[in-house]
């Protein structure tokens, strides 16, 4: 058992005579504006992690397989960082949905912002997965019924110069379970627009798809409202990481 009787309290002096945040905000408005800031910057930079992570599996697979033609869905099983792939993923949609607790608790900003309704509207897909990865035990039946592979899969559209483009499939193993023949996967992508390098990133379960790609983007549009929001009301700087 964790000893929590002793505490640690640290003293700490600031390198300037200037003013600082925590001295001109109220408690609460500096913890949850704070709080927010920090898990938003935690998502984006777990998405370009796993974009980078995407972008390197294609470049492998090109070099493997010679180029993909518009229009062609390949899948891959064998890939050795499959499962970090799929788990990269995973932590996006954990941060994803810390971001919508903390949002809930937000203080000092008007909730009827531009900014406020594109983050939550983003972030309602990721909490169907999360309810459903909660409730596992219940929900197994899903995995044996549907024939889904067990922790997911992630989807990710690939543009051409010309026209069109290629889908890339990357799924976690084990793929499934010996009482099954074959696999479904839910949410396979059919974009009207793939932007480069890399879009439609899609994170499947079981019969749940989230758009990370579209979750990135709806979020990053949010975050410059709300910065501009933050700047004019009480003069604060956005923290980079």
């Amino acid at each position: 058992m964790v000893d929590k009787s002793r505490e640690l309290i640290l003293t700490l002096g600031f390198a300037d005579d200037g003013k600082h945040t925590e001295e001109t905000l109220p408690k609460r408005i500096y913890a949850t504006i704070n709080s927010s800031v920090f898990v938003l910057n935690q998502i984006f930079s777990r998405y370009n992690y796993l974009e980078s992570l995407v972008l390197d599996y294609e470049d492998w697979k090109i070099k493997q397989d010679g180029p993909v033609e518009p229009g062609k869905v390949s899948i891959d099983i064998g890939y050795e960082r499959r499962n970090l792939i799929v788990a990269s993923a995973w932590d996006i949609v954990d941060w994803a949905d810390r971001l919508r607790k903390v949002f809930g608790g937000i203080a000092g900003i008007k909730k009827k912002e531009k900014w406020y309704s594109l983050a939550r509207d983003a972030l309602q897909e990721v909490s169907d997965i999360r309810n459903f990865i909660q409730h596992y035990d219940k929900e197994i039946y899903s995995f044996v019924k549907g024939s889904y592979p067990l922790m997911g899969a992630v989807f990710a559209c690939f543009p051409h110069q010309g026209q069109g483009f290629h889908t890339r499939l990357i799924v976690s193993t084990p793929l499934k379970s010996a009482y099954h023949k074959e696999v479904n996967i839910f949410g396979m992508p059919n974009p009207q627009k793939v932007r480069p390098p890399v879009d439609c990133i899609r994170f499947s379960i079981a019969d749940n798809v989230v758009d990370l790609s579209e979750l990135n983007r709806k979020l990053l549009e949010a975050t410059e409202e709300l910065k501009t929001e933050l700047k004019r009301r009480y003069g604060f700087d956005w923290p980079q990481n």
